[in-house]
């Protein structure tokens, strides 16, 4: 449910409208839809009625949008999405795993915090905010975390390259840097954001080359791959690595 929750709150943020849902049918498939998109639990006997839809302009003037809940047959929604430029579907899944190649390439992925409580709780831990329930069903979560001039995450990356940079003790390095990529990665912290930043903060270090070498490498890494949070702790091995030799 909270991934449905963060479509519905993405699209009503970006329409600025409260979706007002309502059930359909059509030839025996079921659906909802409001005047800025449609879901439904896609099977192959939805892709006539996407076609129909697409064939028509949305009365907004903006692009269809899908919200694909539950979905099998997915070489056919690959068909739809390379022919269909006026749309826009937005995949919820909660495994990596369960996405098609084809589809994975095809597509941007947006991780999200699971719950609540769990959100609340890192918030309040690693960016020092007390949200309420108000504020993450109306994911307004990100445009409070943009307003704190130096995020928390950064405090704790300057924190992990002291420790790597100083620290004598493989095992303490090893799990500062699993925690510290647990923690960014579980909180859809960019990891274009974080070689960012080891670039920034090295930028006058004798290995600047190597360090700028390491983070398009890991970066390229993480289009190809499937495990992204392996990357991320990739990121900083390769810089303990470069920093010891």
């Amino acid at each position: 449910m909270y991934l449905y929750a963060y479509a519905k709150a993405m699209i009503s943020s970006f329409y600025k409208k409260n979706l007002i849902i309502n059930e359909y049918t059509h030839d025996d498939i079921v659906y909802k839809k409001s005047l800025y998109h449609f879901e439904m639990d896609y099977t192959l006997a939805h892709n006539d009625f996407i076609k129909m839809v697409l064939k028509n302009k949305n009365i907004t003037g903006n692009r269809h949008i899908f919200v694909i809940k539950k979905f099998m047959k997915q070489q056919s929604l690959v068909n739809l999405i390379d022919v269909n430029s006026n749309s826009t579907f937005i995949i919820l899944i909660k495994n990596m795993n369960q996405i098609d190649p084809a589809i994975r390439s095809r597509s941007i992925f947006i991780r999200l915090p699971f719950t609540f409580e769990k959100t609340r709780g890192f918030l309040k831990t690693h960016y020092e905010l007390n949200i309420t329930r108000e504020q993450y069903t109306q994911h307004s979560i990100i445009s409070l975390i943009a307003e704190i001039k130096i995020p928390k995450y950064e405090i704790e990356f300057d924190k992990l390259i002291d420790i790597i940079t100083t620290s004598r003790n493989q095992l303490d390095i090893t799990k500062a840097i699993k925690t510290y990529c647990y923690n960014v990665f579980h909180v859809c912290i960019p990891l274009s954001q974080l070689c960012k930043l080891l670039i920034k903060k090295h930028i006058s270090h004798k290995k600047i080359r190597e360090i700028v070498h390491i983070c398009a490498e890991v970066e390229h890494n993480m289009t190809i791959g499937s495990r992204d949070i392996l990357c991320y702790e990739q990121l900083f091995i390769k810089f303990w690595s470069v920093f010891k030799s």
